[in-house]
């Protein structure tokens, strides 16, 4: 292991041991830095920002034990591999560890140079083999994400954009400047322009979110004026006089931990979709705080009295490019998806899930809910979860 320097974190509350794996490596011409903490929180102090090729952790520590310590200093370590020190005698410890996050172990009573010195080189390259490999598959992901975009793309701005270039071809006609219905061509070709515009914004936000590499920007959140704020940019599209939009949250600063503009999107994602099947009754908005498993929660509701979801569309929710023909009643109407593939990519990375109840021609309730503590982004599942009820 000559051919480059192992920057070696080890994390042993032992010194005598210590200086026994420095002899060791030593000995097997371990071309090697070490640097030495002796506890859980040590080791989570010293991988912050420090370049490390590997840690060597011991299972019993003054302030942790057991697979405990594999799970924080993992957390911690992120893609640094990590391999286990164990004098336990039960062999199934070990492999826990492994599941854990560890990459290899090694029984204390069985190191010497030679195999201190092998399974720190196969830890390090096993563990690159794995990000190449998950790299990969991202890769691939991406590429098929990218043939969908283009795929709906090419369908749903083709036959619109053929539109708007046979009307525009016509109002550039010298008779086209005598028609009494120039007004009513400009508001169409002004309608359609609108709608593209916001399909494009939601391909881009929806590939941006399914990407894995998602900037989000993370801060305490007033969600008071989160809320206030998606109202006055959804109040200008409701029906005035046959819909009535209800904002219930109480005088209680509500607060969490998230993106404020994630979270104002969500908002203003459910409430405008409610909007859109929504002709007369009400929409109403609610936020509230609760606990829950030991978590704290924000709740965020919209309620609507629109036409309800239909058996045959409800479990294709949150699917982008779902044909939503027949299923919000007679107004035939033809939807992406995207909107709440976004809200459900959006949910997930606060820790939460979306819930949908829905009764034909009576209304709908979106539920979100989404923890209210969490200092960073959750991981995006594969698949972020809408639980879907039937309203009794």
């Amino acid at each position: 292991m000559r051919d480059r320097r192992v920057n070696i974190l080890l994390v042993e509350d032992d010194p005598a041991y210590e200086r026994l794996l420095r002899r060791m490596l030593s000995d097997a011409e371990v071309d090697f830095r070490l640097w030495h903490v002796t506890s859980a929180a040590g080791a989570v102090e010293a991988l912050d920002g420090r370049a490390c090729d590997v840690v060597i952790l011991d299972l019993t520590l003054p302030d942790s034990s057991g697979l405990d310590t594999v799970r924080t200093v993992a957390r911690a370590a992120r893609d640094i591999p990590i391999v286990v020190l164990t004098g336990a005698e039960d062999e199934r410890l070990p492999l826990e560890a492994m599941r854990c996050g560890a990459q290899d172990y090694l029984g204390k009573g069985e190191v010497n140079g030679a195999v201190l010195a092998r399974c720190i080189r196969y830890a390090v390259e096993r563990r690159k083999a794995q990000l190449a490999a998950r790299e990969r598959r991202h890769l691939q992901e991406v590429v098929h994400a990218m043939e969908r975009v283009l795929a709906v793309v090419g369908h749903e701005l083709r036959t619109p954009l053929a539109a708007l270039r046979v009307t525009t071809e016509f109002l550039l006609t010298p008779e086209a400047k005598e028609t009494a219905e120039w007004d009513v061509f400009l508001k169409s070709i002004h309608s359609e322009v609108t709608r593209m515009a916001e399909l494009v914004n939601n391909l881009l936000e929806a590939a941006r979110l399914n990407s894995g590499r998602s900037s989000w920007h993370w801060s305490t959140i007033h969600l008071n004026s989160v809320c206030d704020e998606a109202f006055n940019v959804i109040r200008p599209l409701i029906a005035h006089g046959r819909v009535e939009l209800r904002l219930e949250i109480g005088a209680s600063p509500l607060m969490m931990r998230g993106d404020s503009d994630a979270v104002r999107r969500l908002i203003l994602n459910l409430v405008s979709n409610s909007a859109k099947f929504t002709h007369e009754g009400h929409i109403c908005l609610r936020a509230r705080a609760l606990v829950e498993e030991e978590f704290n929660w924000i709740e965020i509701e919209v309620e609507d009295t629109g036409h309800g979801i239909s058996d045959s569309m409800l479990g294709k929710l949150g699917h982008a490019f779902v044909l939503s023909s027949g299923a919000l009643g007679s107004d035939y109407v033809k939807g992406t998806g995207l909107g709440l593939t976004i809200c459900k990519a959006i949910v997930a990375a606060h820790g939460g899930h979306l819930r949908v109840t829905s009764q034909p021609g009576i209304g709908s309730v979106f539920t979100a809910r989404l923890r209210a503590d969490l200092e960073a982004p959750a991981p995006l599942g594969d698949d972020a979860l809408i639980r879907l009820e039937r309203a009794a």
